[in-house]
């Protein structure tokens, strides 16, 4: 007791108040606060956690739902990629042209930081995996949001005129549905505590009317924005994919971890890849591929143009462009044809 009066009278007023400022501006709050996000057992002993993560991963049905719970395929079948496209994503970007793509790429970078700086993310020193699982079960929670917007968008409209939608409800669904089957593996992963599932239906609510409100007033922004939400993701998967093949990811660099089966039914990895940097390069072709196509849908006209990336039942020989490899996406001139140019069979019709 005694020392404690005597150092507290070697502080003055002023001087305790300028401590307490500097410990609240500084970041280490905001990391302490981030750690039980995702539950106690990062708390355990090393021993304890060694265990845990390298213990066996099984897809997580409801207890009390057992007698009913139905497990079933996808809507629609994982994507199938070379090797190219697993191993050539390029952390690229795509420059804004106008005043509407510079706007969504100022939030989307702003976003960004202000997740780094909450989550004490730098370029300095390798992430652990509470911060991945962190950045990565809170980014997926809301990733497929956009994908299940833009179609409701698009299925309203085709309503509303009694006419064909022209492919793009379809290629959105599946969007959503990956994004979703990315967050579904991750949880295999990684238990969030009630803090984080909180922040997931908060963000997710808010999030959802964001969306559908930005769609409404300039669908050509909106999938600019996600273009470029995509192109964050591809960096974060990345630097994941680079920081485990380093050897820098605790359990996760270690080939034997086993992954989610959820994973492997889905994407069909097969058993000589079935490992944590296999499934980063699969998750990162994922969002290469949404980079892709949304840059491109950005630069089409939003009221008379078809999805390019849905072929025409009418085509014999149709062409569907690759946009896993595309970092700018497609230009409209390179993936729209002249619509009043009838198809060869038409020609043919015509000239009889």
């Amino acid at each position: 007791m005694l020392a404690t009066r005597a150092n507290a009278r070697l502080c003055s007023a002023r001087q305790i108040g300028q401590i307490a400022k500097s410990v609240s501006m500084s970041p280490a709050p905001l990391l302490l606060a981030s750690r039980p996000l995702l539950g106690a057992h990062h708390d355990f002993p090393s021993q304890a956690r060694n265990f845990a993560l390298f213990s066996i991963v099984k897809d997580k049905v409801p207890k009390k739902d057992l007698a009913s719970t139905r497990h079933t395929k996808p809507i629609f079948p994982g994507p199938v990629y070379t090797d190219k496209e697993l191993l050539g994503v390029e952390v690229g970007h795509r420059e804004p042209e106008t005043l509407a793509d510079s706007l969504a790429w100022r939030l989307v970078r702003g976003a960004r930081k202000l997740v780094d700086f909450s989550t004490g993310v730098t370029d300095k020193k390798p992430l652990t995996t509470a911060q991945y699982n962190t950045r990565i079960l809170f980014l997926e929670s809301i990733a497929a949001v956009p994908g299940m917007v833009a179609a409701v968008h698009r299925h309203l409209r085709s309503l509303r005129r009694g006419a064909r939608d022209q492919g793009w409800i379809k290629t959105l669904l599946e969007e959503a549905t990956n994004e979703r089957m990315h967050l579904l593996t991750w949880m295999n992963l990684a238990e969030p505590g009630w803090l984080l599932r909180l922040i997931f239906i908060g963000a997710q609510g808010v999030f959802f009317n964001i969306c559908f409100v930005a769609r409404w007033i300039s669908p050509s922004f909106f999938h600019r924005f996600v273009g470029y939400v995509e192109e964050e993701a591809i960096h974060t998967y990345s630097r994941l994919e680079r920081e485990i093949a380093n050897g820098q990811i605790e359990g996760w660099s270690d080939p034997k971890f086993p992954i989610p089966d959820i994973a492997v039914e889905y994407w069909n990895i097969p058993q000589d890849r079935r490992t944590m940097l296999w499934l980063t390069r699969y998750i990162r072709a994922d969002e290469a591929g949404h980079r892709g196509v949304n840059h491109t849908l950005a630069n089409l006209d939003q009221q008379t143009d078809p999805n390019p990336f849905e072929p025409d039942e009418n085509d014999p020989n149709p062409t569907i462009p690759n946009a896993v490899l595309r970092v700018k996406g497609f230009e409209r001139s390179e993936v729209i044809e002249d619509l009043h140019t009838p198809h060869k069979g038409e020609k043919d019709a015509a000239a009889h």
